[in-house]
C-alpha cells in the first residue's frame, strides 16, 4: 500500500503555499527511514507496510559478517536477496540508499599511533562493497559512511570548548610524513631551555663566513660577562610565534627550531671530534717517524752502545718523557694510544655529522596532522567517488551511486564540525577532479561536474546538536537563550552548507544534546522542524532519513511517522485525535481522522500483534 502522504485540504492551515513555492509532490515523500539491525529483506517490507515511500539499508559488521550477532556486512546478501529487495522497492516504488558500516570512521586510515595505509584501504574496501550493494539494490543514490578524519581540540572554534583549560591546554600533534605515525605533540604549555641569541638592531647576529670566506649561519650567543658562558632562558610554546594565527603551523616551526639547535650542536660536536681526529692522526705520524728511527737505530748499534746511547737521550727527545728506559717500548705505547684518540674522535664525528644529516633531512618529514590527514582523506574519497562512477556506469544506473561523508560526534574528531565537513567535500571533489583530468584525460568542466555529482555530505542534524553541550555561551544569559543562539548557529551553518552545495543527504533523529540517542523527531530539542524549512528554502531536494533507534521494540516505525507528524507544516498533515487510550490513534495521532491501528503495518511495524485478524481469521505473517 502506498500511503498518500502529499494529500492537503483547503481548510489545512498550510495549504495556501501550495500554490507558491511547494512542491507537494516532492516534500513528504522524501522523508524516509533507515532499517536497524537484522534482515534487510524483513525489515524494509515493514517499512514499506508503515508507508515509507524511501528506506535506507545499513551495516554494522566489518570483514567477515555474522548475522546471528548483528554484524551484518552487505556481502551476507547476495544476489537474490539483493534482486528481492530490488524488485520490492519498484513494485512498492520505494526508494533506497545506504549506509555503509558504522564499524570504521574516517578514510584518513587514522590508528592509536598515526595513520596507516593499511587501514585506510581497509576501510576503503568497506565503501566499495557499500557501493556494489547499493548499485544491486537502490540503483543509485548515497552510500553514507562517518567521518572523524582525527583527532582536533574543540577550542579552535571561539564558540566551543570541551573543557574550560582546553585551549591553555591544547595539544599540536606532528606527523612523520614518510611513516604516518605520529612522533611528536607540543602542548601550548610546553617548556623549552634554548640559548639566548645576540640580538642587534632588533635582529639575531649570524657569523657568514669561515677565515677561508666559506659561506656559513652560525647563530651568536650572548655570553655571561664575567664567566663567559653562553646564557640560555626558558620559552614557552604558547609564546612562540604569537601571532601567527594557525597554530598547527606554529607548532611545526617550533618543532624545527628544536631540531635545529640540536643540528647545531651535532655540528659542534662533530667539528670538535674531527680536531681531536686530525690532531691525532698528525701526532700518530711523528710517533709512527720516532718509532722507526729508533728501531733502526736499535738494529744498526750494538748493543752495548744501544744502552749507552738510551741513556744520553733521555728528556732531550720531546716524544720521551725523562728518564724513559725504553724508548721504543714507550713510542709503541704512545702510538697505541694514538691510535685510540683518533679512532674515539673519527667515530664521534662520523656519528655526529650523521646525526645532523638525519635531524635536517627531518624537518622535511615533519607535518601538522591536519595538512597529513586531510590531503589522505581527500584521496581515499576522491578513489571511492572514482569507483561509484564507473560503477554507475557499468550497472548502466538512471541515477548516479554517491559517496556521502557524514559528520558524526564533536568529540570524535575533525569532519564533525560544518566548516571541516565542507573543507573535506571541496577537497575530495577536487581530488577526483584532477585524477579524473590527469587518467581518464577529462575536460576541467566535465570532471568538475561528474565529481560534484558523485561526493555529497550527509548533514546529520541531531549529530551537529552534540555541539550544544560544549556551547560557551553567554553567562548573563538563561540556559533557554544560549539555547536558541546555538541553534541559530546551527541553523545557519546547515542552511550555508546546503546553499554550497555540500549536502546531498539529510538524516533526522532528536536528543536533548548530550548523546545520540535516535529519539523520534519532536521528542527532544534538535529543531527539526526550522532545519528542513531552511532546507527546502536553499534549495535541497535529496531524501531525509528518520533515523530509528530509541523507539519501543516493535514500534520502530515511529520513527518514521513521528517525523511526518513533527514537520507537518512543510507537506501535508497527518490527521490526529487527541485520547489516552493506549492506541495507534493515541501514539501516532492516525491516519486519516482513524484511530485503530493501520491494517497495512505487519511484521516488526505492528504494535499489537493481538489485534491483526483478518474478516477470515487468519492471522497475518
Amino acid at each position: 500500500m502506498k500511503l498518500n502522504n502529499d494529500y492537503w485540504h483547503h481548510m489545512d492551515r498550510a495549504a495556501e503555499c501550495c500554490t507558491s513555492d511547494v512542491n507537494v509532490n516532492s516534500l513528504a515523500s522524501n522523508i524516509g527511514v533507515s532499517h536497524g539491525v537484522g534482515d534487510l529483506v524483513q525489515g524494509m517490507k515493514s517499512k514499506i507496510f508503515a508507508g515509507a515511500s524511501h528506506v535506507e539499508l545499513g551495516f554494522t559488521g566489518k570483514g567477515k559478517g555474522y548475522l546471528s550477532g548483528g554484524q551484518t556486512t552487505p556481502e551476507m546478501f547476495g544476489n537474490k536477496q539483493r534482486q528481492d529487495i530490488r524488485q520490492m522497492s519498484k513494485i512498492n516504488d520505494v526508494s533506497l540508499s545506504t549506509h555503509a558500516t558504522v564499524a570504521f570512521t574516517g578514510l584518513s586510515g587514522q590508528t592509536e599511533r598515526g595513520f596507516s595505509d593499511e587501514v585506510r584501504e581497509q576501510n576503503l574496501h568497506e565503501v566499495k562493497r557499500a557501493i556494489e550493494f547499493a548499485a544491486d539494490t537502490a540503483e543509485g543514490g548515497a552510500v553514507v559512511f562517518h567521518l572523524g578524519e582525527f583527532p582536533r581540540p574543540l577550542s579552535q572554534y571561539p564558540q566551543f570548548e570541551f573543557h574550560p583549560k582546553e585551549k591553555a591546554e591544547e595539544i599540536h600533534y606532528l606527523v612523520d610524513n614518510r611513516s604516518g605515525q605520529i612522533f611528536k605533540t607540543v602542548s601550548e604549555n610546553e617548556e623549552v631551555w634554548t640559548p639566548k641569541l645576540k640580538i642587534e638592531n632588533s635582529k639575531p647576529v649570524y657569523i657568514t663566513k669561515d677565515i677561508s670566506g666559506k659561506k656559513i649561519n652560525i647563530p651568536v650567543y650572548e655570553t655571561d660577562p664575567e664567566t663567559k658562558e653562553i646564557q640560555v632562558q626558558k620559552i614557552k610554546f604558547k609564546d612562540f610565534m604569537p601571532e601567527e594565527e594557525d597554530r598547527a603551523k606554529a607548532a611545526v616551526e617550533f618543532y624545527k627550531q628544536t631540531v635545529i639547535s640540536e643540528i647545531e650542536h651535532a655540528n659542534g660536536q662533530a667539528d670538535e671530534y674531527e680536531i681531536v681526529y686530525q690532531d691525532a692522526l698528525e701526532q700518530r705520524k711523528k710517533i709512527d717517524e720516532r718509532l722507526k728511527h729508533y728501531e733502526y737505530l736499535k738494529q744498526v748499534t750494538p748493543p752495548d752502545k744501544w744502552e749507552l746511547f738510551k741513556e744520553t737521550i733521555s728528556g732531550r727527545d720531546p716524544f720521551l718523557p725523562p728518564e724513559t728506559v725504553d724508548p721504543i717500548g714507550h713510542l709503541k705505547n704512545a702510538l697505541r694510544d694514538t691510535d685510540k684518540r683518533m679512532s674515539y674522535g673519527r667515530e664521534v664525528a662520523i656519528s655526529s655529522r650523521k646525526n645532523a644529516a638525519k635531524l635536517l633531512g627531518s624537518l622535511d618529514q615533519v607535518e601538522d596532522i591536519k595538512t597529513f590527514a586531510t590531503q589522505k582523506s581527500a584521496d581515499a574519497i576522491a578513489r571511492a567517488a572514482i569507483y561509484a562512477y564507473d560503477t554507475t556506469k557499468l550497472k548502466h544506473l538512471q541515477n548516479p551511486v554517491f559517496v556521502s561523508p557524514e559528520n558524526l560526534f564533536p568529540e570524535w574528531g575533525y569532519g564533525n564540525h560544518p566548516e571541516e565537513m565542507k573543507e573535506i567535500v571541496l577537497d575530495a571533489r577536487e581530488a577526483m577532479k584532477k585524477r579524473l583530468m590527469q587518467e581518464r584525460k577529462m575536460s576541467e568542466s566535465e570532471a568538475k561536474r561528474i565529481a560534484g555529482d558523485h561526493i555529497k555530505a550527509t548533514f546529520d542534524i541531531a549529530h551537529a546538536n552534540l555541539w550544544q553541550k560544549f556551547w560557551k555561551g553567554d553567562p548573563n544569559k538563561s540556559i533557554t537563550q544560549n539555547q536558541e543562539e546555538f541553534h541559530k548557529w546551527l541553523l545557519n551553518e546547515a542552511d550555508k552548507l546546503n546553499k554550497a552545495g555540500i549536502i546531498g543527504h539529510v538524516h533526522l533523529s532528536d536528543n536533548f544534546g548530550y548523546g545520540d540517542e535516535h529519539l523520534s523527531v519532536g521528542e527532544g530539542n534538535v529543531p527539526v522542524k526550522d532545519f528542513m524549512s531552511r532546507m527546502r528554502k536553499g534549495g535541497f531536494t535529496g531524501k531525509s532519513i528518520a533515523e530509528i533507534g530509541a523507539q519501543p521494540q516493535g514500534r520502530e516505525h515511529e520513527a518514521l511517522t513521528e517525523a511526518w507528524q513533527h514537520v507537518h507544516d512543510l507537506f501535508s498533515p497527518i490527521y490526529r485525535t487527541d485520547t489516552l487510550t493506549r492506541t495507534w490513534g493515541d501514539v501516532h495521532q492516525s491516519y486519516f481522522a482513524h484511530t485503530q491501528s493501520p491494517r497495512f503495518l505487519v511484521g516488526e511495524s505492528t504494535p499489537d500483534p493481538q489485534e491483526w485478524v483478518l474478516y477470515s481469521g487468519v492471522p497475518l505473517e
